[in-house]
């Protein structure tokens, strides 16, 4: 994904909006220390405003989730990337 920071916010800014409508709708209110559903960033945010995204087909471009420290850390080695911060980082993960 690229996109500009506050574009990203304001995605999820419109999505929250469109949820709490959807469970005012379904009778699903709760006080503001009630539960909250917990929801990840692709089905919470990224599928429920497709009207605000767009999808481009790029060449010689590869995958790599970075969902946890490990991962990036993992990613940053594959490509010979060294940040300065890179051997602490992995020394958490370890």
């Amino acid at each position: 994904m690229v996109g500009w920071a506050e574009a990203f916010l304001q995605l999820i800014e419109t999505a929250l909006r469109r949820l709490r409508a959807r469970r005012r709708r379904a009778g699903r209110t709760h006080g503001r220390d009630g539960p909250r559903p917990t929801i990840g960033f692709s089905e919470g945010v990224v599928t429920r405003v497709p009207d605000r995204l767009s999808v481009m087909r790029v060449k010689d471009v590869g995958w790599c989730d970075l969902g946890n420290p490990k991962r990036v850390v993992e990613s940053a080695r594959r490509r010979g990337h060294a940040p300065s911060w890179l051997a602490e980082a992995a020394s958490l993960t370890a």
